[in-house]
């Protein structure tokens, strides 16, 4: 995942760099089974959305959910120099 990404141009010197945050992760996939939709989907919902978030119900038969089992996370940033984040 790179989020937060900027392009940094410094004319002076006729040079550009990114600024960046990064995320790598390594696992596996799993598929939620039928009878952990709802849960799975509510929480889902909870992170994008407001507490309680609605939505139909009717869809969760049609819907696929899967979860990422993450075994393994590095992350990087890259700042201008002179940004001391």
């Amino acid at each position: 995942m790179d989020c937060e990404h900027n392009l940094v141009s410094d004319i002076e010197r006729g040079s550009c760099t990114m600024e960046y945050q990064s995320v790598i992760g390594r696992g596996h996939i799993e598929l939620i089974p039928e009878n952990e939709k709802y849960d799975a989907l509510c929480i889902l919902m909870k992170h994008y959305h407001m507490e309680n978030f609605p939505f139909n119900k009717d869809v969760i038969p049609r819907t696929t959910v899967f979860k990422l089992i993450v075994e393994h996370m590095t992350g990087k940033i890259r700042l201008k120099r002179n940004d001391k984040r």
